[in-house]
């Protein structure tokens, strides 16, 4: 136990000084500044790619093209989403699912 410990402390020590200097690519893309607070990951069109589902929409990867799917009510400018996140979008085959 105490040897996982100190690998798990060992690996994320690494981990931030890498990040820190760079050594980890990442890149930052800003889809949509909108009132969604959460986001889920999916291949929702087939395509063997992530795309992202947030709020009213889903994006397309890997250029983040926006599909909007459904409305959802706003108040105080956060959206009001149900719990059944994943329910099947009505534009897709069931087999997207």
């Amino acid at each position: 136990m105490r040897a996982t410990a100190f690998v798990a402390l060992v690996a994320a020590s690494l981990l931030i000084v890498a990040a820190e200097r760079g050594d980890i690519p990442f890149e930052k893309h800003a889809i949509d500044p909108g009132a969604s607070e959460t986001c889920a990951f999916a291949d929702i069109n087939g395509d063997g790619k992530a795309d992202i589902v947030s709020g009213e929409n889903w994006y397309e990867a890997p250029k983040w093209v926006q599909h909007k799917y459904r409305t959802l009510p706003v108040t105080n400018n956060y959206l009001i989403i149900p719990a059944a996140l994943t329910r099947r979008m009505p534009s897709l085959p069931r087999s997207a699912m």
